[in-house]
């Protein structure tokens, strides 16, 4: 399921009641707040979504919101608008994250523009998180020695290697190679090898089969 979630959070009224009629109006689900405070109140609403944010707040302005918002492990990205910024503070608003500064006044489509790239880059990183978690939900389904195993495979290593370094039978090995293949779906050693490159597996360099639970 696609995001279309958009923060706006101003202190100026009239202008984020302005924003944020626009913007539902093109069919966005906008919400609305004051100040960054409130916004912070409302955690659940960061993830997947883009924050309209206006720099210049009185207590938490906008670069302390995005301050905040980095902290959290989350998919967002933030487009700043301004009525007055220097310098230092556009560049230091792109030093943080932000992915899009626009001047006020600034045309509604040149905002809508800016929304439309900003949620293209949070849906996609919805779709690849969706996939890494297919895949890692698959990779789950090894017991712990077919993992073991599974790092040998696609490190290079052959049945009768494999075998004499976990000290099994060749067999024993042609058994697990062949659970492995059918639970991730993988009808070739390079399928296999495309798995691990996609799911960026890491085992730890001292892992021993023989360390680990009988299963």
């Amino acid at each position: 399921m696609l995001s279309n979630l958009v923060n706006v959070i101003d202190d100026d009224d009239s202008l984020r009641s302005a924003i944020v009629l626009t913007l539902e109006d093109a069919g966005y689900n906008v919400k609305s707040f004051a100040s960054g405070q409130v916004f912070l109140e409302n955690p659940s609403l960061l993830n997947n979504s883009v924050v309209v944010l206006d720099l210049l707040m009185p207590n938490l302005n906008g670069l302390g919101l995005i301050s905040h918002i980095n902290h959290f492990d989350i998919n967002t990205q933030v487009v700043f608008i301004s009525g007055a910024a220097a310098p230092s503070e556009i560049i230091s608003a792109f030093h943080h994250g932000a992915c899009d500064f626009i001047l006020k006044p600034f045309e509604i489509d040149t905002l809508i523009a800016a929304v439309d790239k900003a949620l293209e880059v949070i849906n996609q990183r919805m779709h690849q998180k969706k996939d890494a978690d297919s895949l890692m939900d698959k990779f789950n389904t090894l017991t712990a020695k077919e993992k073991v195993v599974f790092e040998k495979i696609v490190d290079g290593g052959k049945i009768k290697q494999i075998a004499t370094q976990l000290d099994l039978a060749e067999i024993t090995v042609k058994v697990y190679k062949a659970k492995i293949m059918h639970k991730l779906d993988s009808k070739s050693l390079t399928e296999l090898a495309k798995f691990s490159q996609a799911l960026s597996l890491q085992l730890p360099t001292n892992s021993n089969f023989s360390s680990n639970p009988t299963d």
